[in-house]
């Protein structure tokens, strides 16, 4: 049977009813012959019999990609080693170069590496089906637990997952990296004048699709396909549920009493200053640490005065971030230095073959500029207390959304100061119904265009957490709480790093002129299990889903 051609995206899309292993055909873009592989089977999963081919003289879109979701390392390397072994098509070439690679497999170390193979694998998956770049070979990605939000490549076809999905949220997430158009255009043209071929689809295995348009829902159906795009803008006759929320930029330490009453220096841990055979410093600028003098040499150069200054430098740095020294708020150069230099003198030890001056070798100090600061830092109610630093504008306001669309799932937005509330997921659209008609809620906000974020840290880098909501609550004695609150359907590992992060910062602001603020964490199953209670107030759901842990 002579096999069907199609044109798609530039590539040859080969049909066929038989079981083929190789075969010519000329591409009819270009006329040029080409020679296509044709697997029976791949991961020993029909793929439709279909096998896509690059064709040299049709360069308009890079090749599709097939994207293989895993959980854990040790099966994505099984799979990673099958693929590259077992399949011609998904073959790596013998060269150490990755960009020329045709799989790839990425965790969560690819994205936060700034040198060596990590480091090109990150340009690599985040330039995935772009034409003259480092991803443009890549034909299968193999994922730990990564790539689930995002990553808006546009060429991913086929979807392959190996890994338990318990959450409906995982499963939509996962599907959406397979439906990321290039253009929305189409969306709003009549559905008899739409062109050919415009469907937007995905072939996914291993994913359940309880939630899709492929079965019958048992829930409510709160957004499908064709939606018409709805101008979402702050709305004049909901003037009243306006939301204003701080822009904080960085925090920084207010002492209200003298350093030396404020942390006492001989109740801190003792750091141990082990002696190196070489000593390495850290460059300048950027970089890894890099060996430049002996440790005789180091003990030289480095005497307990020099290290104590470069100590209460780092720490005035911490505590005085930006221009916050010009406000003279922080501790002062002059008490960092007498405290740096009580704690090298009082609570350094070294062993019989070290020497004090040993503390002054980067990770010894390190250690005890951290122990110094969260000392400082942590001395909140007894001479300390945290300052909020500004960025411009200073204050985040509702009334300054700009005006967009939106195609996704909508909640009506009753107490919410923009036309219609927003929401990504059927979770969100069921919190904001819930807050609608929560008696002790003011007001909310959903957090999309409106720019909130909380800093938190992910391997010593700092990263952005986005809260769903910006919640008001009236207590029982009449005054106002702010609450962030958060939803999620799969626990990933940073979760509780947001999660630490916003809780740090709400006890924080709490301690400033802004007034009470808390978080609130719901998690899927746990909020729609106190939510099936008839829960009435936001102030019992939050209660129980504290308690519930």
């Amino acid at each position: 049977m002579k096999p069907a051609l199609t044109v798609l995206r530039s590539r040859i899309r080969v049909g066929s009813s038989e079981t083929l292993s190789a075969q010519t055909c000329q591409c009819p873009r270009c006329d040029r012959k080409l020679c296509l592989m044709w697997p029976e089977y791949v991961l020993h999963i029909p793929l439709h019999r279909v096998i896509w081919l690059d064709c040299p003289g049709c360069t308009i879109m890079p090749c599709p990609v097939l994207l293989c979701v895993a959980d854990n390392a040790a099966r994505a390397a099984w799979l990673f080693e099958h693929l590259t072994k077992e399949y011609e098509f998904l073959r790596n070439p013998n060269d150490e170069d990755r960009k020329k690679w045709h799989t790839i497999q990425i965790d969560t170390g690819v994205f936060d590496a700034n040198k060596g193979i990590e480091a090109t694998l990150r340009e690599i998956v985040s330039t995935v089906g772009k034409t003259g770049m480092a991803g443009e070979r890549v034909r299968c990605v193999v994922s730990v637990q990564m790539l689930t939000e995002g990553w808006d490549v546009k060429s991913v076809s086929h979807i392959l997952g190996i890994r338990a999905f318990g959450s409906p949220l995982l499963t939509e997430q996962i599907i959406g990296r397979g439906l990321r158009r290039t253009n929305y255009d189409v969306l709003n043209q009549p559905l008899d004048e739409r062109p050919e071929g415009y469907e937007e689809t995905v072939d996914a295995f291993g994913i359940p699709f309880v939630g899709f348009p492929v079965q019958k829902r048992n829930r409510p159906r709160t957004g499908s396909w064709g939606n018409k795009p709805v101008w979402i803008e702050p709305d004049a006759k909901k003037a009243k549920f306006q939301v204003r929320v701080p822009n904080v930029r960085s925090w920084a330490v207010s002492v209200t009493k003298p350093l030396s009453q404020v942390i006492h220096v001989s109740k801190l841990a003792t750091t141990l200053a082990d002696p190196v055979a070489e000593v390495t410093v850290r460059p300048v600028v950027g970089g890894n640490p890099e060996a430049v003098m002996t440790l005789g040499e180091f003990r030289r150069e480095w005497p307990l005065l020099r290290t104590s200054f470069l100590l209460a430098e780092e720490l005035f740095g911490a505590t005085n971030p930006g221009s916050v020294a010009e406000l003279g708020i922080g501790p002062t150069f002059d008490e960092l230095l007498d405290v740096s230099r009580e704690y090298i003198h009082t609570r350094v030890t070294y062993p019989t073959n070290g020497d004090q001056r040993d503390i002054g070798i980067y990770n010894r100090r390190l250690q005890a500029r951290d122990l110094l600061e969260n000392a400082i830092r942590g001395a909140s109610g007894s001479g300390t207390a945290p300052v909020p630093i500004l960025a411009k504008p200073e204050w985040l306001d509702s009334r300054l959304i700009k005006r967009f669309q939106w195609t996704g799932i909508l909640a009506e937005g009753k107490k919410a100061p923009t036309t219609k509330v927003p929401c990504h997921t059927d979770l969100e659209k069921k919190f904001a119904d819930f807050l609608d008609g929560a008696k002790d809620v003011v007001r909310y906000l959903k957090n999309e265009r409106f720019g909130f974020s909380v800093t938190y840290y992910e391997h010593n880098r700092p990263r952005q957490f986005y809260p769903d909501f910006i919640v008001v609550v009236r207590t029982d004695d009449g005054k106002e709480t702010m609450w962030l609150a958060e939803t999620k359907g799969e626990m990933r590992t940073n979760v509780p790093l947001k999660n630490g992060s916003a809780e740090l910062w709400c006890e924080k602001m709490s301690t400033t002129k802004h007034g009470q603020w808390r978080y609130l964490f719901a998690q899927q199953l746990k909020l729609e299990k106190a939510l099936s209670k008839g829960t009435s107030t936001f102030t019992k759901l939050a209660s129980d889903l504290i308690a519930s842990g």
